[in-house]
């Protein structure tokens, strides 16, 4: 097994680092600065989502982490793409959305409250038990998934999905046509 700082050094091309007997099933992913990493069958979960270092087109369960643990809920697909160089257009997509959607978004941020008020469910790309997303579905009591790094990549608007906050994973059931 590796420290997380060796895996980080390996991560930025700093060092080698071997790999010991222990380390089968193990799964470590770089986004940005902040690297996540898991064991066991939760790497397992995460690994069969990559092909070769990209998100498979077959995908059909993301993993990810539950905020409040309250059942399964189905619903219909609305994704956020943001777009912070033209902020105020993306705004303005929040406030026209539908309601009873489950919102897929890379991360929350405050200006989609009303957004998510009216929601269905809250599935992002980023976040842990304290973000932005875990914290206002906990206020609204909203089923809300976390940290899934591949959402926004696999899901969009108009798949049919099921959230299991039970054991923290989103399947897809139906993938919208015009999409594929």
């Amino acid at each position: 097994a590796c420290t997380v700082k060796e895996l980080s050094c390996l991560l930025d091309g700093e060092t080698e680092v071997s790999l010991r007997e222990n380390s089968k099933n193990f799964f470590i992913n770089k986004y940005g600065s902040q690297i996540d990493y898991c064991y066991g069958i939760e790497a397992v979960k995460n690994i069969n989502n990559f092909e070769d270092g990209f998100v498979r087109s077959d995908v059909k369960i993301i993993p990810g982490k539950t905020i409040l643990k309250s059942g399964k809920y189905i619903g219909e697909v609305y994704k956020i793409e943001m777009n912070y160089e033209d902020f105020s257009n993306s705004i303005r997509m929040i406030n026209d959305s539908p309601s009873d959607k489950i919102i897929v978004v890379e991360s929350t941020l405050s200006e989609m409250i009303p957004l998510l008020k009216r929601s269905k469910g809250i599935i992002t790309d980023m976040g842990g038990l304290l973000s932005h997303a875990a914290i206002t579905s906990r206020e609204l009591n909203k089923p809300c998934i976390v940290g899934t790094e591949i959402a926004t990549r696999v899901l969009n608007t108009g798949d049919m999905v099921e959230i299991d906050t039970d054991i923290g994973e989103i399947r897809i059931i139906i993938k919208n046509p015009n999409n594929q």
